[in-house]
């Protein structure tokens, strides 16, 4: 059951508690708890439709002639960013998947799909390796965290 269906329940059932009972309590309980089952659902609703989309850019990726593993690859530079604590601490209150768990996502979809992979040429690794200065300015470690 969707949880705007849920809060709209809790909320109606919060009134009709509140009439029957005569306290305020209820129905001020009810009122509170019902938005936030609401706000779950939408932001669940939206994680779902961005694993979704990214399940679509990978199979486009492999249509295009592209490697599907490079999204989960992407999406491991992208929480190297992060504060991995963080980012757990605050999942729930996000729009979207965080970045570890959409590599996770990533690298289960790439898995079913039956690609062959094509190694790097050394001319791609070493444009690569020169762009890396502009692309992770930071620190040798972090340089190293991209290869």
């Amino acid at each position: 059951m969707p949880n705007s269906i849920q809060g709209g329940l809790v909320l109606l059932g919060a009134v009709l508690l509140s009439a029957i009972s005569g306290s305020s309590e209820i129905l001020e309980a009810g009122t509170m708890i019902a938005p936030s089952l609401m706000a779950q659902g939408q932001i669940d609703f939206t994680r779902e439709k961005e694993i979704e989309a990214d399940a679509i850019g990978i199979k486009t990726l492999v249509s295009s002639g592209y490697d599907p593993y490079a999204m989960a690859e992407m999406f491991n530079k992208l929480s190297l960013d992060g504060d991995p604590r963080k980012a757990a601490a605050t999942e729930f209150l996000r729009t979207h998947p965080t970045s570890v768990n959409r590599a996770a996502s990533a690298l289960k979809q790439a898995r079913k799909l039956t690609v062959k992979r094509i190694p790097d040429s050394l001319g791609f690794e070493l444009t690569k390796g020169k762009n890396t200065k502009y692309l992770w300015p930071s620190t040798p470690e972090k340089t190293n965290q991209y290869f």
